[in-house]
């Protein structure tokens, strides 16, 4: 064997060696870490994760709860529709958010320090765990009870001493935990009073001594006024009132009775609403006293029975609103894309200017020119911009009367969408001052209504053809005007 041949042996024999000392050194030390190491991090978890029939793991997903804090206790049980009730001691909304973070706090737990593993009674009654200051039972199909027994806080640092229901020893888990399962009934309720979940909701009634309304809808199809008749509901509007409806939390919870409800005069409401939904009416109605420091009460009715509570004087404007809120306010209903032309009236009829796609451009997206005067090519990005603030454009909800001539005649300020065939898609035209102070400016909406537009929403808006084009903007040669032009 050459010295060449030797020496190669010897190299591949180290490479040999180096790679069994590499596979033992993973596989027999540091995969035994790992598995020591993740077999302590399932023992020190309060939840350890539910082996599957495929080798994996799956995080128990508990839908009932029984927590006491001192003398009280509230059941608790999450709906198919992941809504959660209260039981016990009476029957009612629970809260999803406080329901939930409780069952996340117990699946992150560790139980990293034993205090003791053998207590005494004496030892328990000193851990404020015989009897214990709170305890939450959480239930879920197919998976063992779990019980989490709470005690005093260490005064040292703060933690807390807990036992598990079959587990002797005592231990000392992060201060978190008494905030997070030391829950009354109160801290567990849906305070949540005036409004209704936008899940399945297909009717709204509001009748007030300043409004009297009602919306309606099919399944997956768009609102639309019952009263008053014939007008078009705006859905984002109507879904957005009532997530606004959701922050006017309850202050108070009240015990209801005749005779709170006499004192509250919440039967002789300033509000009454009703919300259906597909499996029942949530019916809310609210009082509010003369003055400013009086507080306004709701009595909140539906499936899950009766809430009386106190809440904020803010509630009343945030359900009392106008139909015009919840109204499809837009001044314009078009398509962008089917825009061919753009055609400006300046108010007191002075000359017009027109804008129109330059289809001689190559690409998908044509070019625009300004075709009225010396042709030359206009902005791309400013009519594009037009375009969007036009067909974004919605009127004020403001409920006030148009004067006799809101100057929207002959010689208004006008705007003419036009398709490719000269057929008008949209006009827009620009009355008189509404108010000098919002700088507001009557026009006509969709459905022919005389209302308010904010000016400040039409930046974008030419007064002459030079605010459509780039400083520095080449002329180019014009292309003969179609039929329509010549008949404008």
């Amino acid at each position: 064997m050459t010295a060449h041949a030797r020496s190669l042996l010897l190299v591949l024999g180290a490479a040999a060696l180096a790679l069994l000392v590499g596979l033992y050194a993973y596989f027999g030390v540091m995969r035994r870490d790992e598995r020591i190491a993740a077999e302590k991090e399932a023992k020190e978890k309060l939840v350890a994760p539910v082996a599957t029939k495929d080798g994996g793991t799956v995080v128990i997903r508990y839908d009932k709860l029984v927590v006491t804090s001192g003398q009280e206790t509230t059941e608790l049980g999450r709906l198919p529709d992941g809504a959660w009730v209260i039981s016990a001691p009476f029957r009612g909304r629970g809260d999803p958010h406080a329901a939930e973070d409780l069952i996340s706090a117990l699946q992150s737990m560790r139980l990293e320090r034993v205090i003791d593993e053998e207590p005494k009674d004496e030892d328990l009654v000193r851990y404020g765990l015989k009897p214990p200051r709170f305890s939450v039972t959480a239930i879920a199909e197919g998976a063992p009870p779990l019980t989490l027994l709470g005690g005093v806080e260490n005064p040292f640092d703060g933690s807390v001493y807990v036992q598990r229901a079959g587990d002797a020893r005592v231990y000392g888990v992060q201060g978190f935990a008494r905030s997070s399962f030391d829950k009354t009934t109160d801290a567990l309720r849906a305070r949540d009073v005036i409004g209704a979940r936008d899940l399945g909701l297909l009717g709204i009634k509001l009748k007030s001594a300043d409004h009297d309304w009602a919306v309606a809808r099919e399944p997956e199809k768009p609102w639309a006024f019952l009263t008053p008749a014939g007008l078009a509901a705006d859905g984002p509007s109507v879904s957005q009132w009532v997530a606004g409806l959701a922050q006017q939390k309850a202050t108070k919870f009240l015990a209801d009775s005749p005779a709170e409800r006499k004192r509250t005069r919440v039967e002789k409401p300033a509000v009454d609403v009703s919300f259906r939904r597909l499996d029942e009416t949530v019916r809310v109605r609210l009082v509010v006293g003369p003055l400013e420091t009086d507080p306004a009460y709701v009595l909140r009715e539906d499936s899950f029975g009766a809430t009386l509570a106190e809440v904020p004087r803010s509630a009343l404007a945030a359900l009392d609103v106008p139909a015009a809120e919840l109204r499809d306010r837009r001044v314009l209903n078009f398509d962008p894309t089917r825009v061919e032309r753009l055609r400006f009236l300046p108010e007191g009829g002075g000359p017009t200017f027109v804008v129109q796609r330059n289809r001689t451009d190559a690409g998908p997206l044509a070019g625009w020119l300004l075709v009225s005067r010396t042709p030359q090519q206009a902005s791309t990005a400013k009519v594009g911009s037009l375009l969007y603030a036009l067909s974004s454009l919605r009127w004020l909800p403001k409920e006030e009367s148009p004067p006799k001539d809101p100057g929207l005649g002959a010689t208004a300020r006008t705007v003419l969408l036009e398709d490719v065939q000269g057929q008008v898609l949209a006009t827009l035209v620009l009355g008189k001052p509404a108010s000098r102070k919002d700088k507001t400016v009557w026009t006509r909406s969709v459905g022919g209504e005389v209302v308010q537009v904010d000016m400040g929403r039409l930046t974008a808006l030419p007064t002459q053809p030079e605010d459509l084009t780039d400083i520095g903007s080449i002329n180019v040669p014009l292309p003969l005007p179609g039929p329509a032009d010549a008949a404008h």
